[in-house]
């Protein structure tokens, strides 16, 4: 059985040094250490992945290769770390939990606009997969049979590797006021209304009303400004749309998937991509359309 993994060496040109687990979190790795971590033995020049499941940290080696049906392992042989891998152990990793599947953007945009149509449309998701008689359309069952659902966790990064004959993970959507103690580390779809955004001390980002004590708000992180260069530039956009709409009543809904944390300033939703994003069901660049028919 290989060892656990609980450091890994980092380099970056000349730079070699030990990273240790207790030391890493999301926003580090995704800043600085990813891409650029190896397997502890230095001996060996397997790569290794930071991840962060729902109730723990870990690192793990970078997912192995399938080439000509035969599974390629980057860790040398005699490499304490060495998993050996079976072509049959395939359906046993679809059912690993502890795996995280990034979203695709078409997936991302399915979630959102039935975050908007849970709020104000909800009769559309009733009739959604229904046939004319009120009955789920034989193509649709023949579809959800032939795709098979990974039980791996949405993700804002992978470490798992979907077929084409699976479907991605379900991503499940709350409201800000329904968010728990459970849901904190994980990547959920949050709704809720927005009152203002903040250009805050650390990062800016949207404050959205609850109906108790609770605080909450969507963050535009680090991550979100390494990915988004030219939107986090330009945040000022959804400032002026949610001031604009929030001269009406109600005030502009907010649909975003990120990871779901909490901190001192309450329930915190990272997000790390602008099409994670909508604001009355309008993506970023719709939002500047609009923007601009106001001017």
């Amino acid at each position: 059985m290989p060892r656990r993994i609980i450091n890994a060496i980092y380099r970056e040109g000349e730079t070699e040094e030990i990273v240790l687990l207790s030391q890493m979190n999301e926003s580090v790795y995704q800043n600085k250490y990813k891409g650029f971590l190896f397997c502890p033995n230095k001996e060996c020049k397997a790569r290794i992945v930071f991840a962060t499941g729902e109730k723990r940290t870990y690192f793990r080696t970078w997912k192995s290769k399938v080439v000509n049906e035969e599974i390629m392992d980057e860790h040398i042989e005699d490499c304490p770390y060495f998993v050996e891998h079976n072509l049959v152990d395939k359906p046993l990793r679809r059912r690993d939990e502890s795996l995280l599947y990034k979203l695709s953007s078409d997936h991302i945009n399915r979630v959102l606009k039935k975050s908007f149509d849970r709020q104000f449309n909800p009769s559309k998701l009733q009739n959604r997969g229904k046939s004319k008689d009120g009955e789920k359309g034989a193509s649709s069952r023949v579809r959800s049979e032939r795709r098979q659902v990974p039980q791996g966790s949405a993700g804002l990064g992978s470490d798992g590797a979907l077929d084409k004959a699976e479907r991605e993970p379900s991503v499940f959507t709350k409201s800000v006021d329904d968010i728990i103690e459970a849901d904190y580390g994980t990547v959920q779809c949050v709704d809720g209304f927005a009152d203002k955004l903040i250009f805050g001390n650390d990062y800016p980002y949207i404050l959205l009303t609850t109906k108790n004590d609770k605080k909450a708000r969507i963050v535009f992180t680090e991550a979100f400004a390494a990915n988004n260069d030219a939107q986090y530039k330009n945040l000022v956009v959804y400032e002026k749309y949610i001031d604009y709409l929030s001269e009406n009543e109600p005030k502009p809904f907010c649909s975003c998937i990120g990871k779901v944390t909490k901190d001192n300033f309450g329930v915190t939703v990272n997000i790390e991509d602008y099409i994670a994003l909508r604001i009355n069901n309008k993506n970023y660049y719709q939002i500047i359309r609009d923007i601009n028919k106001i001017k």
